[in-house]
């Protein structure tokens, strides 16, 4: 059975998961998040990244 999310991206068989009711992501979806947050974490480490303005 394969589920969608969306129609641009049909989740298969060759989806990764621990059950078959989570939400499920791909390798290279993992893997892009991964890289993703590791280069947020690295830019908050060296001070890269500027304070959130908050809206009033």
């Amino acid at each position: 059975m394969t589920i969608q999310l969306t129609e641009k991206f049909p989740l298969t068989d060759t989806t990764l998961s621990h059950k078959e009711d989570e939400f499920l992501f791909t390798f290279e979806e993992m893997k892009w998040a991964a890289e993703a947050s590791a280069e947020c974490y690295k830019r908050i480490e060296q001070n890269e990244v500027k304070p959130l303005a908050f809206r009033k």
